[in-house]
């Protein structure tokens, strides 16, 4: 069962993942930008994304946000964030583990200039939503040489690696 799901997991990154080029790119070319946070990781998630969209919004980059929530559904849980910028563990396949992006999360898939994962713990929807968006320049938390990403920047937690982020961003403009 092993093999055959991993069989399908190739086929589908193949399928689906950003054929154009992508590269280190300086942040004064850059004009969008997708995030992708976790909700169970970033523990004062609505601070977090607002001090985002500030340093995004000064440096002139227009920011779309979307999560992973893959926490289990229970009544004293709150909800975040909205529907359609949310990928649920009821949006995944249940074999493969594969996001269903057209049908719950169109605008996850809508060209940016830059990717940024904040999400460090590795599974394949993670690497799955890496290879698909159809982004110039990628930036990721995980350090697994099988993700998608021109930049990792492994941190211990949301905030350290914003202020490793912007370090970086700031030296290579």
């Amino acid at each position: 069962m092993g093999i055959l799901k991993e069989y399908l997991r190739k086929r589908q990154l193949n399928r689906h993942s950003y054929k154009g080029k992508t590269a280190l790119r300086a942040i004064e070319g850059l004009r969008s930008a997708t995030v992708l946070l976790d909700v169970s990781q970033t523990p004062h998630l609505l601070e977090f994304r607002d001090n985002l969209h500030d340093w995004f919004f000064r440096k002139g980059i227009r920011v779309r946000f979307f999560y992973l929530d893959f926490r289990k559904p229970g009544k004293n849980l709150l909800q975040l964030s909205t529907p359609a910028e949310t990928i649920f563990l009821k949006n995944l396949s249940w074999f493969t583990q594969t996001p269903d992006l057209a049908g719950s999360n169109p605008d996850f898939l809508k060209p940016c200039d830059l990717f940024v994962s904040f999400v460090s713990t590795e599974s394949y929807p993670l690497r799955f939503l890496s290879a698909a968006i159809p982004s110039s320049f990628k930036i990721g938390a995980v350090s697994d040489a099988s993700y998608p990403y021109d930049l990792m920047i492994p941190a211990s937690n949301p905030d350290e690696m914003f202020a490793c982020l912007k370090d970086i961003l700031s030296k290579i403009s």
